[in-house]
């Protein structure tokens, strides 16, 4: 750090811890905010985008002090964020507790706290997630999911019932008002126990897409936790993967569910084959499989077009890779007419993808679905008979204009021809 950096620190510092007494009365207040608290907020942000680490336990005394104004206390809390020093983070957890904060405030703490990035927060983002501000809830799920700390599974689970939302607009350089997103608590609750992994989140996700008590994005977010959760290989991850060939048949969630079961990739194999022997079995024994067993008769039929959709639309290579490599098994196990809709697809992956997937794929489906194989070959021609084929033409009995007549444009053609010597 440079002589002058250091200087403009601690002139920022005693600028911060000057002035500290809380006046009262508007007139007090108006030359106040003319004149301490302006200097402390500037001061605080200034600290903020130096990032240097001294500053720290002075910005942590001032988002705590209570004589201090509320806009001090504020903006001390986005330095500390800015910082990104994981000394704050019990100050800013201490801060969540003051009964006396404005929503305002809360919610800068609460970015703090993700901001900062370190497992230390987590009993913070998880106070958070049960407070009082819808949008530092929805925040905090989301942080929940990028540390991925199992000890924060209990709160998210409890969080799917959170139903709350918050709408975000945004505006163009003209103030135009336009692409409103809507976020829900339950949802982003879903997608960080996706992030997390953990297998024990599993039954209440599968209870979750089974039930219509929740909207059609909340199912999805618990499909799609499903399938990163399966595609960990971990404990579990069976349950995740059978709920997740269960929800295929599902005419509302069955295309989600065949991404997620995609997105599974060779973990979701065993227990899609055994899936597709118990239908086979039905479909050849005319048996019915016990309830908790029982698969929706329509699996293939909802599975395949799914699929080939992802192989051909999706801009993810590796969840077409793991689409390609899920139609070769089921080519494998359950071969059906509609995987030659996939051929096309494959051949033009084969040109430009080095993925063993797409290859193997192809000459799979090519060996189930070529109807040459499966058709008799067609009956041979009987050999004319020369004696009625017609007599071919005599030279003499050609007139004499067509063998010497040019035909039309010979002159360019000859032209081109002389020019290539």
């Amino acid at each position: 750090m440079t002589d002058k950096t250091d200087k403009k620190v601690k002139s920022l510092i005693a600028k911060f811890t000057a002035g500290g007494e809380n006046w009262g009365g508007k007139a007090a207040e108006a030359l106040r905010l003319k004149g301490s608290i302006q200097g402390c907020v500037y001061a605080a942000g200034e600290l903020g985008i130096i990032g240097d680490p001294r500053a720290v336990p002075v910005l942590v005394q001032g988002s705590k002090d209570k004589k201090r104004h509320s806009r001090v206390q504020t903006y001390a809390s986005i330095a500390l964020g800015d910082i990104r020093n994981p000394q704050a983070i019990p100050a800013l957890i201490e801060a969540l507790d003051d009964k006396g904060i404005d929503i305002f405030t809360y919610h800068r703490v609460v970015k703090s706290l993700i901001a900062i990035k370190d497992p230390q927060a987590v009993p913070g983002l998880v106070q958070a997630l049960c407070g009082k501000a819808d949008e530092a809830r929805i925040e905090a799920a989301e942080a929940l999911g990028v540390l991925k700390d199992k000890s924060a599974v209990p709160a998210l689970i409890a969080a799917l019932n959170d139903r709350h939302s918050v709408t975000q607009y945004r505006t163009d350089e003209y103030g135009t008002i336009y692409g409103g997103v809507t976020q829900y608590v339950c949802d982003e609750a879903a997608a960080a126990l996706g992030k997390i992994g953990d297998a024990s989140a599993v039954p209440v996700l599968d209870k979750v897409w089974r039930s219509q008590r929740y909207q059609s994005h909340t199912r999805a977010r618990a499909i799609g936790a499903l399938g990163e959760i399966g595609a960990l290989g971990e404990i579990g991850s069976q349950l995740a993967v059978r709920s997740l060939i269960e929800a295929v048949g599902s005419a509302e969630d069955g295309k989600e569910a065949v991404r997620a079961l995609a997105r599974s990739g060779p973990v979701a194999f065993p227990a899609l084959i055994e899936a597709l022997g118990r239908e086979t079995d039905r479909a050849s024994c005319d048996e019915t499989a016990p309830p908790e067993t029982r698969l929706p008769e329509t699996l293939i039929s909802q599975l395949l077009p799914a699929l080939i959709e992802v192989l051909g639309t999706d801009k993810e290579w590796q969840l077409r890779g793991r689409a390609a490599a899920l139609l070769k098994v089921i080519a494998e196990h359950h071969p059906a007419p509609a995987l030659s809709a996939a051929l096309p697809i494959l051949r033009g992956f084969r040109l430009f993808s080095r993925n063993r997937a797409f290859t193997e794929a192809m000459e799979q489906i090519e060996s189930v679905t070529a109807t040459s194989r499966s058709l008799p070959l067609p009956a041979a021609a009987p050999s004319p008979d020369a004696r009625s084929l017609p007599r071919p033409a005599a030279a003499e009995d050609v007139p004499l204009t067509a063998a010497v007549t040019p035909s039309q444009g010979w002159r360019v053609r000859l032209r081109r021809a002389l020019r290539g010597f």
